[in-house]
């Protein structure tokens, strides 16, 4: 009879090694992988915080800075207003308006290139205000350093009195900056004074 052949368990150990070693490779290769996929994952979502956290800070600088070139504009206006209060019926009827003017009372406005306002939307977006004054910021402070902001100046008859008038001033700056501030204002004989002032939201 034929003896059947055996087989050798010292052979198998070296075939059997191999395929355990490209097991076990291929387990590191997936792992190694997945760890890199993770950490990208991780910078990614570090790169997209620290924008947005630089684009909110931006944000709001730019909204304070606004603001303070809003408030300055309504400190520029009082004292325009006063040294016209004379003519305050042609002014509020939006006969006349202030020296500080840039052209035309329509179309749009830029900085550095960047449309910011049109001051035909921003008679339209106003009825029964008229322009007073409107033009860069830097041109109206004329000081070094100063933010790069188009402001607007508008006035209206105080329903209170023909003594009395209103100013909402605008400041227009790049990627959507804008800050209004209104001021209520009183002509006596004895010069005009400040009835309110505060920021409209």
């Amino acid at each position: 009879m034929r003896r059947e052949a055996e087989t050798d368990p010292c052979s198998a150990q070296p075939e059997r090694a191999f395929f355990r070693g490209r097991r076990e490779s291929g387990v590191a290769l997936l792992l190694t992988l997945m760890t890199m996929l993770l950490l990208s994952a991780l910078a990614a979502a570090t790169v997209l915080l620290t924008s947005t956290e630089a684009l909110i800070a931006g944000s709001f600088r730019g909204g304070r800075e606004a603001f303070y070139a809003a408030d300055a504009v309504g400190e520029w206006s009082l004292a325009a207003l006063g040294a016209m209060s004379d003519e305050w019926s042609a002014i509020t009827g939006g006969l006349k308006a202030s020296s500080f003017v840039d052209g035309a009372p329509s179309g749009p406005r830029a900085l550095a290139g960047e449309p910011v306002v049109d001051l035909t939307a921003i008679a339209s977006a106003n009825p029964g205000w008229h322009l007073f004054a409107y033009g860069p910021f830097t041109e109206l402070i004329r000081s070094p350093g100063a933010p790069s902001f188009y402001i607007v100046s508008l006035v209206t008859q105080d329903p209170a009195g023909l003594d009395t008038l209103k100013v909402r001033a605008l400041a227009f700056g790049s990627r959507g900056a804008r800050r209004t501030v209104e001021l209520a204002l009183l002509r006596s004989p004895r010069g005009v004074h400040v009835v309110s002032w505060g920021e409209a939201r």
